[in-house]
């Protein structure tokens, strides 16, 4: 049996860990639906500006990083921190989407809902394409 460590600190970090594990991909969730035209995607994204994300379609694959950073400071030296979580916030996620014309993908963000349309073709893609955020 190894060593147990019960130090309520190193518990309540370890908690913290795997609770951010099960917790990270499920901020980020997504809806995608396939016609025989296109792909729509819609990814919920609460609390973030289109400054924040990045979006790009390489080798058949939609890439999208949502990626800010808070200023971390209490206005009033005699206040007191107690919990911080929104410090900084960096998601990222990709999907499968082959067969896309990526000079006709569109892409729109309202209300902390991303909104991409990306239209079919029949050949492979090759290369990196940038997507604009409306």
């Amino acid at each position: 049996m190894g060593n147990l460590n019960l130090d309520p600190k190193h518990l309540f970090n370890q908690v913290g860990e795997h609770f951010n594990q099960m917790v990270a991909p499920k901020l980020m969730k997504t809806d995608i639906v396939e016609t025989k035209t296109q792909y729509l995607v819609d990814v919920d994204l609460p609390g973030f500006k289109k400054r924040h994300l990045h979006v790009d379609y390489r080798e058949d694959t939609l890439r999208i990083a949502a990626k800010y950073e808070a200023a971390g400071t209490v206005e009033n030296s005699s206040d007191h921190l107690m919990l911080q979580e929104r410090l900084t916030e960096d998601l990222s996620r990709a999907f499968y989407l082959p067969n896309v014309d990526r000079d006709k993908i569109e892409a729109t963000f309202e209300d902390g809902v991303l909104h991409l349309s990306l239209p079919k073709i029949n050949q492979d893609g090759e290369g990196m394409h940038n997507i604009p955020i409306e």
